[in-house]
């Protein structure tokens, strides 16, 4: 066991009146956001990356600082560029935290022994001293997200994701990752990434983001809610439920306004155009649904939506940001 494991919190999606209550009690105005695959692999995410923080919060490591490290106790001796593409990250992020891991002492860089361009990267001994404390706990924060499942259920939700990283992610891979790239928290990262990208090709004329999507189509249900319960009943934190807003109020797309009785809140709403631009993303969004779920039958599809509800709802007061069910209007 790890030290200083946090309590469990557990629970169905946060009522608006800070009770917690059915995940579906409330949500009917969303409910069909709500199951979109795309939406539920978001939430996973947000769920996975909390729960890895929680049970390594001794270490102050997240997951993407333990797969750097892990990834390097396997493929020693790679180079920057090499570890992002084994690992499906941004040049940007790994970057950050090599250097972040670098300061630590947990990892150090030296030049190529053939190629001097390159500067290849190398746990350090207190690095894999590390990395063996943190397995436990690494294998404690699998068993928490799959405590929803019975044995089969948990073995076919990993298989389903793995099939869809097989089949729609572009990333190297290495054999000797083998392990890694099984565990359900990497798998739902890498079903993120994909669910965005297909997202963004698929509705790229319209020049909308998956969460852009999703503000626009919260308020086209709950037209007049505020900025704070926007944020809320998306799970997204304030901050980029903000900068959205701006980015939306700025294309002209929504309006804000002072709501009706309480002169200092300020209430969102579609406009005209962005009413009009919803409705034209609408058949693209549903296409992207299509590609995203390729991979599987009919049958499987449903299984991967259920599995991933079941998730997201049993975990909601484990993040950071829960849902709250609104009906608002």
């Amino acid at each position: 066991m790890c030290p200083r494991r946090k309590e469990q919190r557990r629970g169905g999606m946060t009522t608006s009146n800070g009770q917690t209550g059915p995940a579906r009690a409330e949500a009917g105005l969303l409910d069909e956001l709500y199951r979109r695959p795309g939406f539920l692999i978001r939430r996973a995410h947000q769920i996975a990356v909390s729960i890895f923080t929680q049970e390594c919060a001794a270490y102050d490591i997240t997951a993407t600082q333990y797969g750097v490290m892990f990834a390097l106790s396997r493929c020693d001796g790679v180079d920057q560029i090499t570890i992002a593409r084994l690992l499906g990250l941004d040049r940007s992020t790994t970057g950050l935290v090599v250097s972040i891991l670098e300061q630590r002492k947990l990892l150090s860089r030296s030049l190529h022994a053939e190629d001097k361009r390159k500067r290849v990267l190398t746990l350090t001994d207190t690095g894999r001293d590390l990395l063996a404390l943190l397995r436990p706990c690494a294998l404690d924060a699998i068993v928490r997200l799959l405590a929803p499942f019975p044995a089969l259920e948990r073995d076919m939700l990993t298989a389903l994701l793995e099939r869809m990283v097989n089949r729609l992610g572009g990333s190297a891979a290495a054999d000797e990752l083998a392990e890694l790239y099984g565990r359900p928290g990497y798998l739902i990262r890498r079903a993120h990434q994909i669910a965005v990208a297909v997202f963004s090709e698929t509705c790229r004329e319209f020049d909308i983001t998956t969460t852009q999507f999703g503000v626009m189509f919260a308020l086209s249900r709950c037209d007049g809610v505020d900025q704070i319960t926007l944020a809320r009943l998306l799970g997204l934190d304030r901050s980029t439920t903000g900068l959205v807003v701006a980015l939306l109020e700025e294309r002209g797309l929504l309006q804000r306004s002072q709501h009706a009785e309480d002169r200092r809140r300020r209430v969102l709403a579609l406009t005209a155009a962005g009413r009009t631009h919803l409705a034209a993303v609408m058949p693209k969004a549903v296409l992207s649904v299509e590609r995203l779920l390729e991979p599987f039958t009919a049958i499987e599809r449903n299984i991967f939506v259920e599995l991933l509800d079941r998730l997201v709802n049993h975990h909601n007061a484990d993040v950071r940001v829960p849902l709250i069910a609104e009906s608002a209007g």
